[in-house]
C-alpha cells in the first residue's frame, strides 16, 4: 500500500492502479485500499470504475472522511449532484478546513429553508 500510495504522489498513477488492484484482490476487505483505488481511477478517468469501486466501500475509519469527500467530488463530476454534495461536506473535517473557524459566530447556517437568507 505505501509503494502504491508513492506512486499516486508521484503521479505515476497506472502503476499505483496495478499495486493497487493486486491488493485489493487479494484482501476485499481493506477498505482504504479500495478508496486510493477509486481515487486513481477518477485521475485516468475512468469515473464509472471509480464510482463502481466507491459504492462497495466501508467508509469507516480514520482515513474514511478524506474519501468520503473524494467520493463526493466524483459523484458531482459524474452530474451525481444530490448525494455528491452530501458527500462532498466532508470536506470541513479534513485538513487544512477542519482547522478553520467560521467567521461568522453569531450568524447560523442557511440550510436552504424557504422565506430565510
Amino acid at each position: 500500500m505505501n509503494i502504491a500510495n508513492i506512486e499516486l504522489q508521484k503521479g505515476n498513477i497506472v502503476n499505483a492502479i496495478k499495486l493497487l488492484e493486486v491488493i485489493v484482490s487479494e484482501n476485499d476487505s481493506y477498505q482504504e485500499a479500495k478508496a486510493n483505488l477509486a481515487l486513481a481511477y477518477r485521475r485516468v478517468g475512468k469515473i464509472d470504475r471509480s464510482l463502481g469501486v466507491y459504492e462497495k466501500i466501508l467508509f469507516d475509519g480514520p482515513w474514511s472522511l478524506k474519501a468520503k469527500f473524494n467520493y463526493g467530488t466524483t459523484l458531482i463530476t459524474n452530474e451525481g449532484f444530490e448525494q455528491g454534495w452530501r458527500y462532498y461536506e466532508n470536506r470541513w473535517k479534513i485538513p487544512p478546513q477542519n482547522n478553520l473557524t467560521w467567521p461568522l459566530q453569531d450568524k447560523s447556517i442557511w440550510k436552504g429553508e424557504k422565506g430565510k437568507r
